[in-house]
This record gives C-alpha cells, structure tokens and sequence, in this order.
C-alpha cells in the first residue's frame, strides 16, 4: 500500500494532468468538454478521501481541488447551470476561505440569478478583507470593478 504522501503526490498528478487538459478545452471554447474533465479530476480527488474531512488534506492537495472548483464554477455558469456554479464556488471558498478568485465567481454566480444583494456583499466583505494574498491582489480591481456595476446597476433601478 503506498503511504500518505505517494498516495497524494499521485492525487495530484492525475487531477493535475486532467484540470490542465479542461483549461486547454476551456480555452478551445469547448466548455462541455472542460467540464467533463474538471469533473473527472474532482472525482481523483474525492477518491483520495476527502470529500467529508477536507480540513485535514494536504495543502497541495486543498489547493488544487479549490482551483478545479473554481474552475468548474466558471465553466458551469457558463453553460447555465447556475447550481453547480454556485455549490463548486462555495465548496471552493470552504477550502480557501480568502481566496478572490472563488469570491468573484460565487459573486457572479449570484448575480447571474437575480441576487445581487448578495454578490455585493461577497465582493465588498472580499474587496475589505485584510488577509489578502500576494497572488489575489491583482483580482482586486476587478472585483471593485464589479461591484461598482452592481452599484450602479441599483441606482438606475
């Protein structure tokens, strides 16, 4: 049997290689495709373990699957599937809590069913934070971005 960190290093590979090729499908604008394949690498992940214990995975192993949540957040809103959108997004935001990225995408995800209330919340309560990453702070503008058309959205309302 292989121990603990073989066994993730192998996680990370296979769900690795996988979210890798849905980013490359995404960019072909093959978003069925992506998906399909985001959701192929979550279930390597799941097959880890993790699903009901994620607060004690591997940080390589949390990072990753909170990309391809992300990820699969975006894709999902996308084609329409706004329920999957938002429960990847959240998922996401449990294993990364600080992460602007997975705010940006449940705030859109909200917004692209009527609930600005609460994407405006999530963007501000983001935008405010004081834990903000080196690798999140270029996400800033645009998160303000946003929630200024949200704003504005409500003013001309």
């Amino acid at each position: 049997m292989k121990n603990m960190s073989e066994k993730s290093e192998s996680v990370v590979l296979k769900a690795s290689s996988l979210k890798e090729e849905g980013n490359v499908a995404f960019k072909k604008g093959s978003l069925k495709e992506a998906l399909d394949l985001y959701v192929r690498a979550l279930e390597v992940v799941d097959e880890y373990g993790c699903h009901d214990e994620e607060e004690t995975l591997p940080d390589s192993i949390r990072s990753l699957l909170a990309s391809i949540l992300s990820n699969m957040s975006l894709v999902s809103r996308k084609l329409g599937d706004t329920r999957t959108a938002i429960t990847s997004a959240r998922r996401g935001a449990s294993l990364q809590p600080h992460s602007l990225k997975l705010a940006g995408r449940l705030a859109d995800a909200y917004v692209s069913i009527g609930l600005d209330e609460k994407a405006k919340a999530i963007l501000q309560k983001s935008i405010e934070a004081k834990d903000i990453s080196d690798t999140d702070k270029p996400v800033i503008p645009e998160l303000r971005r946003r929630l200024a058309i949200l704003k504005e959205r409500e003013t001309e309302r």
